[in-house]
């Protein structure tokens, strides 16, 4: 009796390789869009940190007060910034506009400003400017989006600025350090 030689794939073999690579695809997309959705949160974090670290340094550089006032509009999910120069190197009564920048939201994050009216205060020698702390807090939108990524940025009245990256705990409405849940 001769053996045949077998080549190649059976049907049904290619059938569970294909099976197996759809199944794949599947899982990795879901997990990809909530990781794609934390990173952008990362992001926005980072560069609003990053905006206003520039903006301390022009007020050391130039010796002048500058103040960063924050506009977010939650129909829209855009948050701007306008950046204004003062006249003096503390308690400017009059201001310039020198810069703006807009920063698109992700979707499913919403954001919680410590008063109607944020606005960052920075001096030349980080004196006191007689403001109390802004806080900015970058959260999820609710529950249902599975996404627990959260942000807190704050701003000391003497221009000290803080970036927290953390969980969001909906039953306290906190924004915990990541670093405080591990230890605990």
């Amino acid at each position: 009796m001769k053996l045949r030689d077998k080549k190649g794939f059976t049907i049904i073999e290619s059938l569970i390789v294909v099976a197996l690579i759809a199944v794949l695809l599947i899982l990795g997309g879901n997990l990809s869009g909530k990781f794609a959705s934390r990173r952008n949160m990362d992001n926005m974090a980072h560069k609003v940190a990053s905006y206003l670290n520039l903006i301390k340094i022009q007020s050391s550089r130039n010796g002048v007060e500058y103040r960063t006032v924050l506009n977010f509009n939650d129909e829209t999910s855009i948050m701007s910034f306008k950046t204004e120069r003062g006249d003096s190197n503390r308690n400017s009564l009059n201001w310039v506009e020198t810069a703006s920048e807009t920063l698109g939201m992700v979707a499913d994050y919403s954001i919680i400003p410590s008063a109607s009216d944020v606005i960052f205060r920075f001096t030349p020698t980080s004196s006191p400017t007689n403001n109390n702390e802004q806080i900015l807090t970058i959260k999820p939108t609710s529950e249902d989006s599975k996404i627990d990524k959260c942000a807190v940025i704050g701003v000391s009245n003497f221009g000290r600025i803080r970036t927290i990256i953390g969980r969001w705990d909906f039953d306290s409405s906190n924004c915990k350090n990541i670093k405080d849940k591990q230890e605990s």
